[in-house]
């Protein structure tokens, strides 16, 4: 047993399940943008962390990129597990440079998507909102009730928007992107 009282095995399997719905459930809106994009292996938005692959091509940056994003979420969660047992420990600020590492790229990558089925800058701004209030919500309780309304405000935008993406009247065109 864990200090959280959970067995190691039922955490694993639970945490697997978790990421195969995910997966799952963001295939349903990444799947018809990958296919508008006539991104290669688009069936990759059903497996597990190489639903993003396709992401890359719809870009218009080198699958390599992956690696990078790969790397930065393992050492962001990595920095982030040795506070698991102790659920008062501040986080270690090695944390939020990975976090924010990662954030950035990944803002990054969905800004030249957004950019190429020319989804309005104040739609991308939001998602950057919406990194950073998870950034924040790391701190402490109270601003994380605040900050959480703010990020169910940024979500259901983003959300709206992915789906004109996908189903909608945005298209895509690669030359967007610079």
């Amino acid at each position: 047993m864990t200090s959280t009282g959970i067995l190691p095995g039922v955490l694993i399997i639970v945490i697997l399940i978790a990421l195969i719905i995910g997966t799952e459930i963001a295939a349903i809106f990444m799947y018809p943008v990958y296919k508008k994009a006539n991104a290669p292996q688009k069936w990759f938005a059903f497996i597990p962390v190489l639903s993003i692959l396709p992401l890359f091509s719809v870009a218009k940056m080198s699958r390599w990129w992956f690696l990078l994003m790969l790397g930065l979420g393992g050492a962001t969660v990595a920095s982030e597990s040795g506070t698991l047992h102790t659920p008062n420990a501040h986080m270690p600020v090695l944390y939020y440079v990975f976090a924010v590492l990662s954030s950035s790229f990944s803002f990054y990558v969905t800004r030249r998507v957004f950019k190429s089925f020319a989804v309005p800058n104040w739609v991308v701004w939001t998602l950057l909102i919406l990194l950073i209030c998870e950034l924040l919500m790391h701190i402490n309780v109270i601003l994380t009730l605040i900050v959480s309304l703010v990020v169910l405000a940024s979500a259901v935008i983003l959300i709206v928007y992915w789906c004109r993406m996908a189903w909608g009247k945005f298209y895509y065109d690669a030359s967007r992107i610079s």
